[in-house]
C-alpha cells in the first residue's frame, strides 16, 4: 500500500487546507474557503483513485496467483474516467487468457469498469439526482 499512500499525500492535504484558510484571511469569505477546500480535496481523491487502480494493476502483474491462466499482453495502456471528483487517468495492463484467448484489462474488471466506460459508476448514478435538484432550484428561483 506504500504505492498508494505516501508522504506526498499528507503534504498535498496540508497545502490544500492552508490555501483554503488563506482564502478567508484574504477577505474572500467562507464560500471561497469551501470552494478551495473542495477543489483541493477532489484533486487528492483523483490521485488516490489513480494510485489504487495502478496498485491493483501492479499486484495483478507481479502476483501470478491473482491472474491464474492470464498472461500479460501489453503494459502502460492509459484509460481516462470521469469520476465524482474529476478526471482520473491511470495506466493498466492488457491481459490474454491462456485457454480462451479472451483479452481484458483485469484491473478494470476488478474495479467494475466496462471496456469503453468513460463515466464512473457513482457519477453516473448521481447525475439524475443532480438534474432533479437543479430543475427544482430553477423552478424555485425562476
Amino acid at each position: 500500500m506504500d504505492l498508494v499512500f505516501d508522504e506526498s499525500l499528507v503534504l498535498s492535504f496540508k497545502e490544500v487546507v492552508e490555501e483554503s484558510v488563506r482564502q478567508i484571511f484574504e477577505g474572500k469569505g467562507i464560500s471561497a474557503f469551501q470552494q478551495a477546500l473542495r477543489n483541493g480535496m477532489n484533486q487528492i481523491c483523483c490521485a488516490i483513485q489513480q494510485r489504487v487502480i495502478e496498485f491493483i494493476d501492479y499486484q495483478l502483474r507481479t502476483d501470478v496467483s491473482l491472474r491464474k491462466d492470464w498472461s500479460i499482453e501489453r503494459r502502460g495502456r492509459v484509460k481516462t474516467v470521469i469520476s465524482p471528483f474529476s478526471e482520473v487517468r491511470y495506466e493498466r495492463t492488457y491481459f490474454q487468457h491462456n485457454k480462451t484467448g479472451k483479452y481484458a484489462y483485469l484491473a478494470d474488471v476488478l474495479v467494475g469498469y466496462t471496456p469503453h466506460q468513460r463515466l464512473d459508476n457513482l457519477l453516473e448514478a448521481d447525475l439524475p439526482k443532480e438534474a432533479v435538484g437543479q430543475a427544482l432550484a430553477n423552478r424555485i428561483n425562476g
